[in-house]
């Protein structure tokens, strides 16, 4: 049911835009967490498995699975901590967060985050970086159905007609957020897009958004 106005729809990215992140850090958190470093074949074993369980292709049980007899795994304490290495690679940008809380709290618009990520990742943003406000509203890669970005406009398509379900203007300004601009091109393109952001901070991001939204700076 349509119940809530939105003269714009922001769709905002997870990674490098709300939190950054390095994956480096995963391994010296797992050796760290479990006492031993991450040996070269779970390495390449990780970079291998990160795109299907990104994709949904393989759920967070198969990944444990895949990965258990490589990463040498003795009882299910060491599966969580790795669980917590493999998240500890994002840290909020608060810069970021920050102007977002502001954009979500303004009359008539709507922010919803569209990211490429698994489960566990995306589950971490509210369990443990406090963006759960944020991600009230979310579609993500895994879903069933939703084609990661940066091949076609999918994702941003269903993360547009989300928020239109429960709006009641029909023809919101739509805005897509993201750090790559490859990834915003296909929705742009074809018209999923109104605008399209391509992210370099929180200060230029802001800019952007009051452009956009009619708005100027007093002096």
């Amino acid at each position: 049911m349509k119940n809530q106005e939105a003269s714009s729809i922001i769709l905002c990215d997870y990674g490098q835009v709300l939190a950054g992140f390095d994956r480096n850090l995963c391994a010296i958190e797992f050796e760290k967490r479990l006492g031993r470093p991450i040996p070269p074949a779970g390495a390449q074993l990780l970079e291998e498995l990160l795109e299907p369980f990104e994709a949904g292709a393989i759920t967070g049980e198969a990944f444990l699975g895949e990965l258990h007899d490589t990463l040498g795994f003795r009882h299910s304490q060491e599966e969580n901590e790795f669980r917590m290495a493999w998240c500890s690679i994002l840290w909020p940008i608060q810069e970021t967060v920050a102007v977002m809380r502001k954009w979500k709290a303004a009359p008539g618009v709507k922010v919803h985050i569209v990211t490429n990520t698994d489960p566990w990742r995306l589950a971490y943003a509210s369990s443990h970086l406090g963006l759960e406000d944020l991600f009230d509203a979310c579609t993500a890669s895994f879903e069933k159905g939703v084609v990661p970005k940066g091949t076609c406009s999918n994702m941003w398509a269903i993360a547009r007609h989300r928020e239109q379900a429960v709006c009641t203007d029909n023809s919101p300004m739509v805005i897509g957020i993201d750090d790559l601009e490859q990834n915003l091109k296909p929705a742009l393109d074809d018209g999923t897009l109104d605008h399209g952001i391509v992210f370099q901070d929180a200060v230029q991001l802001d800019q952007q958004l009051r452009l956009l939204h009619g708005l100027t700076d007093r002096a």
